[in-house]
């Protein structure tokens, strides 16, 4: 908790309810730093306040956060056990994580992803991660007593209102778990909204020289082409980046084709 008295801040204290606060920047337009705060929420991203704001949502003159740690080691895909900053670290008092916590990793990074806590002795999540995440990326509460009833990393309560089905990890049946598809930003309800590629073929304006690669995609999203020569999975080569974020429902990038005639095999992966 933070509190302005004539003795200066108190300690922090953490509360479950609370709002997710991170420090903001100065910036031309808010030179006194009275927006020098941001709130995050999973409707709205990150908003500036002011710390009058933040103190407003709390007990009379009191900013109740909620709690929030960092990664102490990086994680990658398929992760079902991640390390976080302890609460002695962070010189914090008040509630700290517990088994059944809904958390938001990297709120408002482009690998934002939820999960929901198994066990806290060790940490473990009722799902794997579906993006990679490097330590010192922000870990925070956002709902207690949660359930995760069929595994796909979004809460039941979060299903109701996504309108997905909390007992079957894949709603929708297109192979593609509900929280995959949240974190990827597809429709977990809808069987035609998910990350594939669409089309592979010549490029006309490039005289055939080149393949254009068409796959699904969500607005701000980046994703990254991959070419193999064999359906080894360890041997998958970067073709490159699509040209910067997406803006529609697709997405397309050129794959420039060799001398030889070789049979070649495309995926693509969103990039956290």
């Amino acid at each position: 908790r933070i509190a302005r008295s004539n003795n200066g801040a108190r300690p922090l204290s953490f509360h479950a309810g609370g709002p997710i606060v991170q420090p903001g920047a100065r910036s031309p337009t808010d030179p006194a730093g009275l927006h020098s705060l941001q709130i995050w929420t999973p409707d709205r991203g990150w908003t500036p306040a002011s710390v009058a704001e933040v103190i407003a949502l709390g007990q009379p003159g009191i900013a109740d956060l909620a709690p929030v740690t960092s990664l102490a080691a990086g994680a990658v895909p398929g992760d079902t056990r991640i390390f976080l900053t302890p609460q002695v670290e962070l010189g914090v008092t008040g509630r700290f994580f517990e088994a059944g916590d809904l958390v938001v990793l990297n709120p408002g990074g482009s690998g934002q992803e939820f999960a929901v806590l198994a066990s806290v002795n060790p940490v473990v999540l009722s799902s794997p991660l579906v993006f990679s995440h490097e330590s010192s990326e922000a870990v925070a509460l956002v709902e207690t007593g949660a359930r995760d009833g069929d595994g796909d990393g979004l809460s039941d309560r979060q299903e109701q209102g996504l309108g997905t089905d909390p007992g079957r990890a894949d709603s929708d049946g297109d192979g593609v778990t509900d929280g995959a598809e949240v974190a990827a930003g597809s429709d977990p309800a809808d069987r035609d909204s998910h990350l594939r590629i669409l089309a592979a073929e010549p490029a006309p304006e490039l005289d055939g020289r080149s393949m254009r690669i068409t796959w699904t995609s969500s607005p701000g999203k980046l994703y990254l082409l991959e070419v193999a020569f064999g359906m080894d999975a360890e041997r998958w080569h970067a073709v490159g980046l699509a040209e910067g974020l997406a803006v529609g429902s697709t997405t397309s990038a050129l794959d420039e084709l060799p001398a030889a005639d070789l049979t070649r095999f495309y995926r693509v992966r969103l990039v956290p």
